[in-house]
């Protein structure tokens, strides 16, 4: 009978002295707390993070030893405050105490008066029932995780201002979209725009210039964002100066020389970006439909009779050289003709399996009904490049703009 008490009281030591060892190594704050709700051992994590270690604070409410900072103000002592029945961590510990139930990561945040300093604390405590010296008591493990949380706060709050910002950019960029079709002799415009889930840099619009000429632009710009957004912007802004088109001694500038002028401006090593453009002058008195474009989709003209011609081969991309040059070509119009110009994001739309819609599709609807009116083709291909990508989101902007000339 002896032997059997010795060895039991061999196993409690051995257990106290595992337990003392575990609370004194691990790096969270642990205390155990008594049948009285106050601390009976803390380890030194415990001590570090919540006041002097040196101090001793066994025997003494967890309120006093931590600073409850509604103890501090109110003065009294720890569970005799105004909160202490709404105090989460003394509710934890209590129903461990005396309902042996556990808690899992039981989040709390709560002020403490620590040094002199009043700090708030974020924390996640975990609770367990246990026997410590032969006595009831509950283990509470604190885990810290106020660096984190805060860290997390910051980061909401910048995703959240950038998020304020590409809605920003992105009104700009509608902004610059047409309000309404122009009414202009002789031509019926439409289009369609959808930008993609980011910000895009797809910007296109009409000049009116006299009673029979007007300009007609549409760039890309390389990339999503913010960056590609305010380029496009700046663009736009620089076509909306009339001396870019317009001069005394030589009358309307010709759309290759707009792009050249573009090339010198737009410099990659300014911008640290590059777009394309499609830019045409439209003279209704002559029917003519003079163009150039840099690095841009080619343009599709589509007759009355469903015949098809690209307009395309002009010069590189804008920003890639100061010094270049671009083709110009001017295309005679005939009654009923139509041409389309758009962006890569429309015939790049994918399909569930990844398959792309394609330029050949894209010509192919565009001429398959080339009697009907150009809102309804542009519309047409528009749903037909949708249904094919199923209605996901776009991954880039879809631009698409029709001309049509009713001589």
């Amino acid at each position: 009978m002896t032997d059997r008490c010795e060895d039991h009281l061999k196993e409690v030591e051995d257990y106290n002295r595992f337990l003392n060892l575990l609370l004194d190594n691990i790096n969270s704050a642990v205390l155990l707390a008594d049948e009285h709700l106050n601390i009976y051992r803390a380890n030194q994590s415990f001590l570090s993070q919540f006041g002097d270690p040196e101090k001793t604070i066994a025997g003494g409410p967890f309120g006093k030893a931590t600073g409850c900072i509604h103890s501090v103000e109110e003065q009294v002592a720890c569970g005799e405050t105004s909160w202490c029945e709404e105090c989460v961590i003394r509710g934890a510990v209590s129903r461990t105490l005396f309902q042996k139930e556990p808690t899992d990561r039981l989040r709390v945040q709560k002020t403490f008066h620590i040094q002199g300093h009043t700090r708030k604390k974020i924390f996640e405590i975990t609770t367990r029932p246990l026997t410590f010296q032969g006595r009831p008591m509950a283990l509470a493990i604190f885990y810290d995780i106020t660096d984190i949380e805060m860290q997390r706060a910051e980061l909401e709050e910048k995703n959240a201002q950038i998020e304020k910002d590409l809605d920003a950019a992105a009104g700009i960029q509608k902004s610059l979209l047409p309000d309404n079709f122009p009414d202009f002799p002789n031509l019926e415009f439409a289009w369609r725009f959808v930008p993609c889930s980011k910000i895009g840099g797809d910007i296109f619009n009409m000049i009116y210039i006299d009673d029979h000429t007007i300009a007609v632009y549409m760039i890309d710009v390389c990339g999503h964002g913010v960056s590609a957004a305010f380029l496009a912007v700046a663009v736009s802004q620089f076509l909306r100066n009339r001396d870019v088109f317009l001069s005394g001694k030589i009358g309307v500038i010709s759309p290759r020389e707009v792009l050249h002028r573009l090339s010198r401006t737009f410099t990659f090593e300014r911008f640290d970006s590059f777009f394309t453009i499609f830019y045409a002058l439209i003279d209704t008195r002559k029917k003519t439909f003079t163009y150039s474009c840099g690095g841009h989709p080619p343009a599709l003209r589509v007759g009355v009779h469903g015949d098809r011609e690209e307009l395309g081969g002009c010069g590189p991309a804008i920003g890639f050289e100061a010094d270049a040059r671009f083709e110009q070509h001017t295309l005679d119009l005939r009654s009923g003709d139509k041409v389309f110009v758009f962006t890569d994001g429309i015939y790049e739309s994918e399909s569930p399996t990844e398959e792309r819609f394609g330029l050949d599709r894209l010509h192919r609807v565009l001429s398959e009904s080339p009697d009907k009116p150009v809102r309804e083709m542009v519309d047409r291909a528009f749903e037909a490049a949708d249904r094919h990508a199923a209605g996901s989101d776009p991954e880039d902007d879809i631009s698409i703009l029709g001309i049509e000339f009713l001589g």
